[in-house]
């Protein structure tokens, strides 16, 4: 039997590299890889800095990252209560 550990976890600066590479896989997929605009500067700014605009998970197999999803926090005036926007969702691919 094939032991694998799957995990999810919440991505660190570390992960920069990985986090580009599931970018470009999803914009190819996509068939716009000349759209992206994101850098490891822009990110590591955006997503580790003091205020971070948005989060992202990773999701590992063996350590291994193969997927990613990004969110950030909004708030629903019609609800008045703060919720969750999934932007990306990107699982399948090993780097």
């Amino acid at each position: 039997m094939i032991s694998t550990n799957i995990s999810v976890r919440d991505a660190n600066k570390r992960d920069i590299a990985a986090i580009m590479e599931l970018i470009y896989l999803k914009a190819e997929f996509d068939g716009c890889p000349e759209s992206v605009e994101a850098t490891p500067k822009k990110l590591e700014m955006d997503l580790f800095g003091e205020k971070p605009l948005a989060f992202v998970l990773l999701a590992e197999v063996d350590r291994n990252p193969i997927g990613l999803a990004t969110y950030h926090f909004i708030y629903s005036t019609f609800l008045a209560k703060p919720g969750i926007w999934l932007d990306d969702l990107t699982v399948g691919w090993a780097l």
